[in-house]
């Protein structure tokens, strides 16, 4: 009898658990979508933050797809409980099947604070995302930042649009030395003039 009862204890203790890491994944996949739902009902974005450096960059990769990485660093401002989430060419979240790079949303989030990284306190000097394995050689990137300030009342949201595009590099064209010739140039013909007076 005491096995039977120390068997539903852990199976509702096992349950309750498994649970508990659905409602926490439902809650992030919640939010996924909720910023990324932000981006497409956004029609105001800027080509740069005033509180923080935004580049991107687009490769290709040796296997024929391309690679771009958004790079956010120097804040301006203290930036708390970053989250990111970048949208390729305005993908509408029912029709779209990869998911959006993001930061902050399923990982743990950073914060930002100008002239200051600490690892163990979850400072960083900046955030770096990566989207690897996409075909496309020219993408659309909209990207929504959001972040809390110092008492963690108030969220501050900035959407920002970078076009990428590839372009293969040029070949380094090196000039060409002049060739040298062996033939020999005849002498010069001195020619005098005589004036008569």
């Amino acid at each position: 009898m005491k096995k039977i009862g120390l068997f539903i204890l852990v199976a509702i203790l096992l349950t309750g658990c498994t649970s508990g890491k659905d409602k926490l994944h439902q809650e992030k996949l919640n939010k996924y979508e909720s910023l990324y739902q932000s981006v497409l009902d956004n029609d105001d974005f800027a080509s740069k933050s005033k509180h923080f450096d935004l580049r991107a960059k687009i490769e290709k990769e040796s296997d024929g797809t391309y690679k771009y990485q958004v790079i956010i660093d120097n804040p301006r401002v203290a930036m708390y409980d970053i989250s990111i989430i970048v949208v390729e060419d305005t993908k509408d979240i029912a029709l779209n099947k990869e998911m959006m790079v993001t930061s902050g949303v399923f990982e743990d989030k950073v914060s930002m604070i100008p002239n200051q990284a600490r690892e163990d306190a979850k400072y960083g000097n900046g955030i770096s995302l990566v989207r690897d394995q996409t075909t496309n050689p020219e993408v659309n990137l909209k990207i929504l930042v959001t972040w809390k300030s110092f008492n963690r009342i108030e969220t501050y949201k900035e959407f920002v649009m970078i076009p990428l595009k590839y372009e293969e590099p040029k070949p380094e064209v090196v000039p060409e030395e002049p060739e040298t010739t062996t033939e020999e140039t005849p002498a010069e013909e001195t020619v005098e003039e005589t004036v008569e007076e």
